[in-house]
């Protein structure tokens, strides 16, 4: 536990070095589309996307966003509500009734 503690947590961070590698050499040989090319040369790329997105579809990005959050915070309360009820209504312990909930989905 103490190497864990003093030195062990950094272990996923050092691994994840290989994603970032694999990840940046993608980048870097992966060819753009034709399409994308084309329209790279023709100037019809976009200098400011996010900017553009939000002054055309800023109300459809809106509902989106708020539509994401509702379902979240449904996700997340019936889920508590249910490890709590399971802790509760069953007498199960904390760690069983979130391996329930884990298990479960």
């Amino acid at each position: 536990k103490e190497a864990m503690a003093a030195w062990g947590w950094r272990i996923p961070f050092i691994l994840s070095l290989i994603l970032v590698f694999v990840s940046l050499y993608l980048r870097w040989k992966i060819e753009e589309s034709p399409v994308f090319s084309g329209m790279k040369k023709s100037g019809s790329v976009s200098k400011a996307p996010l900017k553009e997105a939000f002054s055309e579809h800023g109300g459809l990005m809106l509902v989106g966003a708020l539509i994401s959050i509702g379902l979240g915070a449904g996700w997340y309360s019936a889920y508590f509500a249910t490890v709590n009820h399971i802790k509760l209504i069953g007498k199960a312990d904390p760690v069983t009734a979130a391996t329930i909930m884990m298990i479960a989905g």
